[in-house]
Parts: structure tokens; sequence; C-alpha cells
């Protein structure tokens, strides 16, 4: 769960996510237990592990949403929710926080949007075929999760993470940049 995540969500669109769930189908579906190997156990024990809660900042004050609208303050919005969890708060990318180790790096989204258009930025999205005709891998970030953003939402984050400065490709773990920011 990326409790650290929704910090930066508003309280209406909390409640909002709330009774959706109250209202969802249920699933029927048993997980595996969580379990950790020798060197795992080994890691946690010396305290290399670190958890959402362990991150999370439980003193928060759940931001305002800003107005629904096409803009760059609703697309950091969005962002800060949807994907700092794999490209870091910097948005820089790196290797995903908690993700699986056979992922590639995520992407340095303020490198990667130059050359983009809000059109071929949402159409990114809904197929993850790049602005040159190449697929991603969809491994971590599948098009079946990213297709879902409606038009506003799209030119929303574009407004916002193509205005981002150029920076260096994630030079830190994802947990320094997390620390840092």
């Amino acid at each position: 769960m990326p409790s650290f995540h929704l910090n930066n969500i508003s309280d209406e669109d909390l409640a909002a996510i709330y009774a959706y769930l109250k209202v969802a189908p249920k699933v029927d579906k048993e997980h595996p237990p969580l379990s950790l190997g020798p060197i795992g156990k080994m890691v946690l024990a010396q305290g290399g592990i670190k958890n959402q809660a362990e991150i999370t900042n439980h003193n928060f004050k759940s931001p305002k949403r800003p107005e629904i609208a096409p803009t760059a303050e609703y697309g950091r919005y969005i962002a800060e929710v949807t994907c700092i969890g794999c490209h870091a708060p910097n948005y820089t990318g790196g290797p995903v926080f908690e993700g699986d180790p056979n992922w590639p790096p995520a992407a340095n989204l303020t490198k990667k949007l130059k050359g983009y258009t809000n059109e071929s930025f949402a159409h990114f999205l809904k197929t993850g075929l790049r602005a040159d005709g190449t697929l991603i891998d969809t491994t971590a970030m599948s098009p079946s999760i990213t297709s879902r953003a409606d038009s506003l939402e799209v030119a929303a984050v574009f407004s916002y993470l193509s205005a981002l400065p150029q920076a260096e490709d994630a030079s830190a773990s994802w947990l320094e940049t997390f620390e840092k920011h």
C-alpha cells in the first residue's frame, strides 16, 4: 500500500475512493503470506529494508485539491499521487522503490517528455507507444492502468511534467531522493 503517496491526496478525493470501495464488487482472492528468505530476514534485522510506514510522514496535513482543470497545478497534484512511486519525487527515475527487481528502471520524466505534445503523451499513456513509435517495457507501467486517465487529467499531468526543468538521471537511490524531497 503506497501510503506515502496518500499524504498527497485531498480528504475529498480520499473520501471518494473510500465511497467507491464500499460499493465495489468484492474480490474473492487469497494472497499468499509475505515471506522473507534468510537473506531478506538478515537485511530486515539490520534495518536495511524500509517499508511504507517508515517513510510516511504520519503528521502530514492533507492538501486541498486544486481546481480540476488542465493546469500544471492540477497536474502536479495528480503526479504527486500517481507518478512518484516509480519515477521518484523529483521525477528523475531509476530503480523502482520496493518494485520487482526484474522491473526496468523508471524513466527520467524531466528528459523523456521533451519532444512530446499533449496528443502524443495521451497516445503514449493509452497504448504504451513512445513518440518515436517504440513500445515501452510494460512490465511495470501497463497501459491498462494509465489508459484510464481522462483527457483533462492527461493534459494537466502533461502541463506539469513537461514544464519541469531537465535534471540528470537519478544518481541516488529512490529512498535517498525521497528523503531529500
